[in-house]
């Protein structure tokens, strides 16, 4: 009774050796997936106890504030563009001057107030309606260019031009 049959089968060595692999295989791909896991914890973990723990250290003031007023500027650039999008499409035609009353409390645009035109300290906006000499009143400003500059470097921070 111990000893196999010719009718019964069961595993020869080639499909036992087979197993053995695939089993591997299946170990290996998840002990290497549990060690990766592992280690990005580690780093995240090391990274947020060095963000909460370590001193921070004290940046250039003038050079921290002039970063700070450039993005300030960049982005108030932006609602500006929002706002004179706006105006374009309730008046076809772009101001011929930017002016807060003409910008402010269009419909369609949000966050827009009179303080959005007054540039960060050291900064200012510089805004060239065309074609030149156009007026608001005559409504002939067709497109524009809007300039966000440094004032200590003459540099530009970033310019959006009319998309109409």
């Amino acid at each position: 009774m111990g000893k196999l049959r010719d009718n019964q089968a069961g595993f020869g060595a080639i499909e036992t050796v087979l197993l053995v692999v695939v089993v591997a295989v299946i170990g290996f791909v998840a002990w290497y997936v549990y060690k990766a896991n592992n280690n990005a914890n580690k780093t995240l973990n090391q990274a947020t106890q060095v963000s909460s723990t370590s001193p921070h250290f004290a940046k250039t003031p003038a050079k921290t504030t002039a970063n700070t007023a450039a993005a300030q500027a960049s982005a108030q650039a932006k609602l500006i563009q929002s706002a004179l999008e706006a105006y374009y499409k309730a008046n076809q035609a772009y101001p011929g001057d930017l002016t807060p009353a003409n910008l402010v409390n269009l419909p369609g645009v949000s966050g827009v107030t009179s303080d959005t035109f007054t540039a960060p300290a050291g900064t200012k906006f510089d805004y060239k309606p065309a074609p030149s000499g156009c007026t608001t009143a005559a409504k002939d400003c067709k497109s524009y260019v809007l300039e966000a500059l440094d004032t200590s470097t003459n540099t530009v921070i970033t310019v959006v031009t009319s998309k109409a």
